[in-house]
């Protein structure tokens, strides 16, 4: 199964991210096939010959939902690839897991309506809210298909969303744009023959300095972080985790 990161311009840790969530995919996970970057610019430690890099720059003034369609728009067009994980840089997996028989995840019973609240800041819910219209209007299970954890995502399942008029929903019909994981997965959970999946509740950090953020890592196959966790002890745990370079650095 090929994995594709989409990146932005940088970050707080100096692409570090990117680094160690690599290192964790070459030391646990079985089946990995191609490993796509999409972004502005390859980070000066990743190895050009062992990566496929297209690159593609965030557009001043889009929505981060926006910059990603393009991304992703980008490389169903530039590449013959038919299906993929799509990660984050923020995402490693700390268990052995296989790529070809990875589950597609759900969090939720129903896609966050209008009025909804802790669901995440502003521009997020939003962007929640006008998803699900899209996917009511075309049909599609309103299952809330979000989560920090890779998603799988296919050709024809673009394709589909394609003919659907997502495109349109994306740059005019929405505030902000729309997310693209949980109309993928609807899609091919009700149109292929695709039935692996399962709740999964989300492991994303804050820090990893006390016993319930130690709690929330047993039993997980992978986990991710916010910005600020890098400043509160997950620097120090990747670094133990993953000490040796991957072959995707120089």
């Amino acid at each position: 199964m090929d994995v594709v990161y989409v990146i932005g311009t940088g970050s707080k840790w100096d692409n570090n991210e990117l680094r160690y969530s690599l290192r964790s995919i070459e030391k646990f996970a079985s089946g990995l096939g191609e490993v796509y970057i999409v972004g502005d610019e390859l980070p000066e430690f990743v190895n050009p010959e062992t990566v496929q890099f297209l690159r593609c720059y965030d557009l001043p003034g889009y929505s981060p939902a926006r910059n990603v369609y393009r991304k992703l728009k980008a490389l169903f067009s530039a590449t013959d690839i038919e299906q993929f994980l799509l990660s984050s840089d923020d995402h490693f997996f700390i268990k052995r897991v296989d790529f070809n028989n990875w589950p597609i995840h759900w969090k939720g019973d129903s896609m966050p309506k209008k009025g909804s609240t802790g669901v995440g800041d502003k521009r997020y819910t939003q962007t929640m809210v006008d998803t699900r219209q899209f996917m009511a209007v075309v049909g599609l299970d309103l299952k809330y298909y979000e989560g920090h954890t890779n998603k799988l995502y296919t050709r024809w399942g673009w394709d589909y969303l394609q003919k659907q008029g997502i495109d349109s929903w994306m740059h005019t019909r929405s505030t902000y744009g729309l997310s693209l994981n949980s109309p993928m997965a609807a899609t091919i959970m009700q149109f292929s023959p695709y039935r692996a999946s399962g709740y999964r509740k989300d492991v994303k950090l804050h820090h990893l300095n006390t016993e319930t953020d130690w709690g929330l890592l047993k039993g997980a196959e992978s986990f991710s972080i916010y910005d600020s966790a890098i400043d509160t002890g997950v620097a120090g745990f990747l670094q133990v985790m993953f000490p040796e370079p991957s072959r995707f650095e120089k």
